[in-house]
């Protein structure tokens, strides 16, 4: 996976994680160095090889119809959430549609009550949901995007920086460039 997405892969390999993949997420998964618990979707994105040879790792394949009322995200996220963990990485890519990147973003925004936080990377971006306090630590020259309307319980968000800090009410979206390392707390 590009840039960031490393760290979300290398915590997927941990031991006693379970790895969901989305139909063409195992090519991501793959790449990783990943073997997926689970492979779910359609399966009309993923090669036929390389879904033979995770469920010759011992993958369970969910084959689900085309006609559904679900992305294979929404399904992969549903049987990760099932496992009731303690959080959730999803590690993926749009691909360059925006259709996909906005549906990423919905998708991981819309948890049940009670889920696991979730952290996505899409491509080289983090995108944290904001049902709990969450913190990001950036590096002198990060952008950091706050968008509280994806989320009706955000209350505020603060974004501090050694040259100024940042509230904002969840009306509103900025994306203010840090001069030095930030802390965005959701």
């Amino acid at each position: 996976p590009p840039g960031a997405a490393r760290a979300g892969a290398a915590a997927a390999a941990a031991p006693g994680v379970t790895v969901v993949a989305a139909d063409s997420g195992l090519h991501l998964a793959e790449a990783a160095g990943l073997v997926p618990d689970v492979v779910v979707g359609d399966m009309d994105s993923v090669e036929s090889r390389v879904l033979e040879r995770a469920a010759a790792a011992g993958a369970r394949i969910e084959h689900h119809p085309a006609d559904k009322d679900a992305t294979d995200l929404e399904l992969a996220l549903a049987e990760a959430w099932r496992g009731t963990p303690e959080r959730v990485v999803v590690i993926g890519s749009a691909d360059g549609r925006l259709d996909h990147l906005l549906g990423v973003v919905a998708a991981v925004a819309a948890p049940p009550p009670g889920a696991a936080e979730v952290t996505a990377w899409v491509g080289p971006h983090m995108v944290l949901p904001g049902h709990r306090r969450r913190t990001v630590d950036g590096t002198p020259g990060s952008l950091v995007s706050l968008f509280g309307h994806l989320s009706s319980s955000i209350a505020s968000a603060t974004l501090s920086t050694c040259s100024r800090p940042h509230t904002m009410p969840s009306s509103t979206s900025r994306s203010p460039s840090a001069d030095t390392s930030a802390a965005c707390s959701l």
